[in-house]
């Protein structure tokens, strides 16, 4: 059975949502009576149905469809409604046809056909209502219809019940949309893909009869995550990332000019597979060589990075991109085993909200492990997630990141461009270096460490790859600074690095307070390359 009531769109959305995803031509909606004439006169509902015993035909030229529309007053009482209300039914049909929808046992009125497409007309029969309903049958008619070609290429046979609430055309109270579709043709939105991580989704529209273009200039969509409106998913395609594994997507198909959304069923996302990135190479002859092929192929391995999806399996990396702030605070929680938490209702940020930014809630937990901080303005706490970030900020972030360990910066600089006095992240930077997780540039003045240029996406990998090779064996759980009470409900990825559970001391495992443990550590586990 192909029907639906048109109705406001939070309503409609609640009732499919709530497992209605496939109405049946039964459909019970109120029709808002007038103030009653007597205090005893009982105010109630108004029922309309349309059924039909074909609905599990498909519409094949030269063949006949039946459908039946009824109008009960199933209260047991009169009801009163308002003076001029009345019923509708709209049919499209072909108008090469010779004769229109022949009718029975019927009490509408033949009204006005229009033209709304080449080979459609939409009739419409007309029941007026009286002001006082008595219980019981109120109004009926049965439709029988020849198929023709034309009704096959158009998707089908449409038909609408529409009920208004006075003689105003324009006030419709309620109204049922039946159809019966051809071959091939679906009347509920259909999502087709394979359901992975990183393969599109592709929405087709559902069938909608004359409520399509031209008269509704375009259709619009929008993709959920359960019963959640998913950001910035208003497409017809959708990209699954690794946040949809497991979970139930579906999409809305919205008609903006009768205020109609129909939805699709919901498919199951599974994980990705192996990755496969196609712009990074180890093959030196390749334009897509990188350097640090094997750290970005383990940054993507560990679902650190989801890379730009291709929509076919595959991604891109860009490996030359510069990394945003935001993207660092993704690329952190992945790393730190995607901790359970709750975003918070208040965003600790005031230019970032669950609805301005795809990682909302990995932005609020850099912010509640203390690993950043913002910028203090007029208007409050700013995060600036879409500025890239600096390769001074990157270190800082990754310091704090390890628990701010205990580190007495040297007084001499590792790098020519960076000094304790005109770089607040000399001790970050520093730390950095020691640990073997930077290496630098080598040029005629010295090393470089260049604070002040955004971070590049593979440099960013080498770095993440660097300290999980540093430390991946040291930290197994995510802890406090040393200046913060310890954050609750932390977790780390088992297999990798984590922040420690407070700040290194001289005898910690892993710590790089002796320089030349350091130095071995670097010499053995560290490309000795710049970045």
């Amino acid at each position: 059975m192909r029907s639906s009531v048109l109705v406001s769109i939070d309503s409609y959305r609640a009732r499919l949502l709530a497992g209605l995803t496939a109405m049946t031509a039964l459909l019970a909606v109120m029709l808002i009576p007038a103030a009653p004439a007597a205090a005893e006169e009982e105010q109630g509902y108004l029922t309309i149905t349309t059924s039909s015993p074909d609905d599990e035909r498909e519409v094949v030229a030269g063949e006949w469809y039946e459908f039946t529309y009824e109008v009960h007053n199933d209260t047991g009482a009169p009801l009163t409604v308002d003076r001029g209300a009345f019923v509708d039914i709209l049919f499209a049909f072909d108008p090469e046809y010779s004769a229109h929808p022949a009718r029975r046992d019927c009490n509408f009125e033949p009204d006005v056909h229009w033209d709304f497409e080449i080979n459609r007309v939409v009739g419409l029969w007309t029941l007026a209502l009286p002001t006082v309903i008595d219980p019981g049958l109120v109004g009926e008619c049965t439709f029988r219809y020849e198929a023709t070609s034309h009704d096959v290429d158009y998707g089908g046979l449409w038909t609408m019940l529409i009920v208004h609430s006075s003689s105003d055309w324009g006030d419709w109270e309620s109204w049922i949309e039946h159809a019966i579709t051809a071959p091939g043709v679906n009347y509920w939105p259909e999502v087709a893909g394979d359901g992975r991580a990183g393969h599109t989704l592709t929405a087709s529209t559902g069938y909608w009869g004359p409520l399509v273009p031209p008269h509704v200039p375009e259709l619009e969509y929008q993709w959920y995550r359960g019963v959640n409106a998913i950001p910035r998913a208003t497409s017809r395609t959708y990209i699954p990332t690794t946040a949809d594994v497991g979970e139930e997507l579906s999409v809305g198909v919205f008609s903006p000019g009768v205020a109609l959304e129909k939805f699709s069923d919901a498919v199951v996302i599974e994980p990705a597979g192996p990755v496969v990135l196609t712009d990074v190479s180890d093959n030196e002859s390749s334009r897509y060589y990188s350097e640090f092929y094997d750290e970005i192929t383990w940054f993507a391995e560990q679902g650190i990075t989801t890379g730009y999806s291709n929509g076919d399996g595959t991604s891109q990396y860009r490996p030359f991109g510069k990394v945003t702030r935001d993207a660092m605070a993704a690329f952190l929680y992945r790393y730190a085993g995607e901790p359970e938490t709750v975003p918070p209702a208040e965003s600790p940020f005031v230019d970032v909200t669950p609805a301005s930014s795809d990682f909302y809630g990995e932005i609020a937990w850099l912010s509640d492990q203390r690993i950043t901080k913002g910028w203090d303005t007029h208007a409050g706490v700013e995060y600036r997630p879409f500025e890239p970030i600096t390769r001074d900020a990157m270190a800082a972030f990754l310091y704090r990141y390890a628990g701010e360990p205990r580190f007495d910066a040297p007084a001499e600089s590792p790098f020519v461009d960076v000094d304790r006095i005109h770089h607040e992240f000399y001790t970050e930077i520093a730390w950095l270096a020691e640990s073997g997780i930077t290496t630098g540039w080598d040029t005629s003045a010295g090393k470089e460490f260049r604070p002040f240029e955004p971070i590049t996406r593979d440099a960013m990998a080498a770095f993440i790859y660097r300290y999980n090779e540093m430390f991946g064996e040291v930290a197994p759980e995510l802890g406090a600074l040393s200046e913060s009470p310890e954050p609750s409900g932390s977790t780390a990825r088992s297999s990798l690095a984590g922040p420690s559970s407070g700040p290194y001391s001289s005898a910690s495992a892993g710590s790089c307070v002796d320089a030349s443990v350091c130095a071995a550590l670097a010499e053995e586990r560290v490309k000795p390359t710049g970045k």
